[in-house]
């Protein structure tokens, strides 16, 4: 499961989740397909966990950073925006995937109206 996330999650960064094929998934994670659909059923199950692992990876970093410099809750507070704005400026920020997903997402939805 972790050899599919992790390439999930690096080719969605890269890419876009609709331009990522569940074959593709796949080969290049190196599972065999009755295993990739043991543990995700749909791509959508895909997307929702590599969502939450955007979430532990880029959030709990910060947090725990903001911990680190902190000598109290208040001050913690303070501080998480320090680490945040020092994450954007490092570089290593790539673009808010629940966001990528959203427009993907609008794109392929007929719009109720």
């Amino acid at each position: 499961m972790e050899r599919i996330l992790s390439t999930a999650y690096e080719l969605f960064s890269r890419r876009s989740i609709r331009d990522v094929g569940v074959n593709e998934l796949i080969e290049t994670s190196g599972v065999a397909k009755s295993t990739f659909y043991r543990h995700f059923p749909s791509k959508d199950d895909l997307v929702l966990a590599v969502l939450a692992l955007r979430d532990q990876v880029w959030f709990s970093g910060i947090v725990a950073e903001a911990q680190r410099r902190s000598a109290s809750p208040e001050e913690e507070l303070l501080v998480i925006f320090d680490v945040f704005a020092d994450r954007l400026h490092s570089g290593g920020y790539k673009s808010n995937m629940l966001i990528k997903v959203l427009m993907e997402m609008a794109q392929i939805t007929p719009s109720a109206t």
